[in-house]
């Protein structure tokens, strides 16, 4: 008999963490808790709690809850298997001078700082069992240049660098780290909440919205679905050899592995840069 996987998703109570949440509960050998903000369970979620899948409270961007919530999860559960970081923010939209510096930095804390923290509190129960894997929800807005949407871009370089360190560092005690871009999802989570609330008048926001529009009309944007597959090889522990990977939901995560030899020589699938 498999022994069950405890996976941790922040931010999961709603959006794609919870559509991941709600499909990898549907394998009888996970345990899933997510977290957010809330002190008590979103009546959203409400239905779906039982001795499979919990609620926690969690805001990643107070370093003073991230110690206590991982002690309590080993206490309640015994370990942690998976960790996926999946609580984010856009921050603030326009140019970086107009930009309030408080929503500049409340994005780095909880994108990074978050990220950061929850990643070194389950590593101090991983290292010990010599196992487990966390995956950094990262964008394509963080290997390229996304004008007016600069706090939301360097958090997502920031945290594709520190999945390419960690791998290395980890890999001798068998964590595998993954930086995971499930697209431009137009049916849940940040960016449907632009086209939710659209403002009235033309800004910066407005021509984010406007740009997704168009991506969508183009058929450049997926369903949070879609990275389904992607995100259940990777919570298998098959595709250690991708570890430190920027990987996204276009990728054939079979045919990289295949050809692992080359994509190490040309450090591929890395930040990085080109001349």
């Amino acid at each position: 008999m498999n022994e069950s996987k405890y996976i941790v998703i922040t931010g999961g109570a709603k959006g794609v963490g919870m559509v991941y949440a709600s499909h990898l509960a549907k394998d009888p050998e996970n345990i899933i808790i997510v977290t957010g903000r809330s002190k008590t369970p979103p009546d959203s979620i409400i239905h779906r709690l039982n001795s499979k899948f919990h609620y926690r409270s969690l805001d990643v961007s107070i370093e003073s809850q991230i110690i206590p919530f991982f002690s309590e999860i080993i206490e309640s559960f015994g370990r942690i298997d998976i960790l996926i970081n999946n609580a984010g923010i856009w921050g603030p939209v326009g140019k970086f001078n107009t930009n309030d510096l408080s929503e500049w930095f409340d994005t780095i804390k909880v994108n990074l700082t978050g990220a950061v923290s929850c990643t070194h509190a389950a590593m101090q129960y991983m290292v010990p069992q010599k196992s487990g894997i966390i995956i950094n929800m990262a964008s394509n807005a963080g290997a390229h240049r996304w004008p007016n949407c600069s706090a939301y871009s360097v958090s997502k370089a920031a945290i594709m660098k520190l999945t390419e360190n960690l791998a290395i560092e980890s890999k001798k005690d068998n964590i595998s780290h993954y930086a995971f871009h499930p697209g431009l999802i137009h049916s849940t989570g940040m960016a449907m909440a632009l086209t939710e609330n659209p403002p009235e008048e033309y800004c910066a926001v407005k021509s984010a919205l406007d740009w997704i529009l168009k991506e969508k009309d183009l058929g450049n944007t997926v369903s949070a679905e879609d990275s389904i597959p992607h995100i259940e090889k990777l919570c298998s522990g098959h595709y250690k050899q991708l570890s430190g990977l920027y990987l996204n939901v276009k990728d054939n995560l079979d045919e990289i592995l295949d050809n692992i030899r080359d994509v190490r020589r040309h450090n591929s699938y890395q930040l990085k840069v080109t001349s």
